[in-house]
């Protein structure tokens, strides 16, 4: 399989270059064959020697898009191209497009977990809207691509759980434009899949919500990724519910990042519908964060976990019933 673009090893005087070749994974240990061969030679060079010094294997995250496998197309041209300030100097472009439009990247994994899915693009004034499914199930919102000057930009896209190793499909399909745009190309520099111990509450799927006040992200220095989630004006009985992603059957515990404050509330934890861990009090006098640990829960499946957090009340000392989640934890 080849790896990577064609490599010119021409120059006018002696040098010495390190090129990127992009990602590759592995689902086995072992030997690898890795073939050089001549392609060809810069119209400048005299010879078609090739000289090599050392091949490095880093690991990572990213996946560079120029180099994973297209498993289905539809009609619309795909190709690679080549800029410096790309990942690995190269992306893959989705042109001419019209909604429905799509392309799948074969995207391995291998070690079941849940990652956190992050996508760089690079945004120009003809570019698109596109929807990312992961083996056919859509992941995070629709992502506009369209800005008014070239630029890059990095789409977080939320949590996965990918429950078993080999390759997933990664769908990218075009649901539509910015009304500022002139097109619907689509442009992809990489694939970032981030294991994920901790999932952020700002950036889990909000599955449902019931309350007389609003559900928001908030920032603050203190918190994990400096961001967290509020439930805010609350009665008792509201309440929000997240879509938590779990890929390995077994038992964990469970731990729950909160901020502390005067007017917050006490919630109830429940997990698909069954109570988890007692009621847990948020006020405080002064600001804090504190993890709560909610006990052991145990999962006979994989698949998105429902995390129900309800109002139940306040301290008497608390001037509100406000929540506040900074992140969930599931420690086997």
């Amino acid at each position: 399989v080849n790896q990577g673009l064609a490599q010119d090893e021409y120059s006018s005087t002696t040098g010495y270059s390190v090129q990127d070749l992009g990602t590759v994974t592995f689902f086995t240990t072992g030997n690898k064959a890795f073939k050089l061969l001549v392609t060809g030679k810069n119209a400048s060079s005299s010879g078609y020697g090739l000289s090599f010094d050392y091949i490095q294997l880093v690991p990572t995250a990213v996946r560079e898009t120029e180099t994973l496998p297209i498993q289905l197309k539809s009609a619309t041209p795909h190709k690679v191209f080549s800029e410096l300030k790309l990942s690995g100097g190269a992306g893959t472009l989705l042109g001419n497009n019209s909604i429905g439009d799509f392309v799948t990247y074969s995207v391995g994994v291998t070690k079941p977990g849940v990652y956190r899915v992050k996508v760089r693009t690079k945004t120009l004034s003809n570019r698109g809207i596109f929807q990312l499914s992961i083996n056919g199930v859509n992941q995070g919102l629709p992502q506009d691509q369209y800005t008014a000057s070239a630029g890059y930009a990095v789409h977080d896209l939320g949590y996965v759980a990918l429950p078993t190793t080999g390759n997933n499909a990664f769908k990218f399909q075009v649901t539509g434009r910015n009304p500022s745009s002139t097109g619907q190309w689509l442009a992809f520099d990489s694939i970032e899949l981030v294991p994920a111990p901790r999932l952020e509450t700002e950036t889990l799927t909000v599955a449902e919500k019931v309350s007389s006040g609003t559900h928001k992200i908030f920032t603050h220095d203190s918190l994990s990724r400096r961001a967290g989630t509020l439930l805010g004006n609350n009665q008792v009985g509201d309440f929000v519910t997240y879509s938590v992603p779990v890929a390995k059957t077994g038992t964990y515990k469970v731990k729950v990042a909160v901020r502390t404050l005067n007017n917050r509330g006490i919630f109830q934890l429940s997990v698909d519908g069954v109570n988890q861990g007692l009621p847990q009090d948020q006020y405080s006098s002064v600001s804090g964060f504190e993890i709560r640990d909610l006990g052991t829960i145990t999962f006979n499946t994989t698949g998105n976990k429902l995390f129900k957090f309800s109002v139940t009340g306040r301290n008497p000392s608390s001037s509100g019933r406000w929540l506040a989640f900074d992140f969930i934890e599931l420690v086997p």
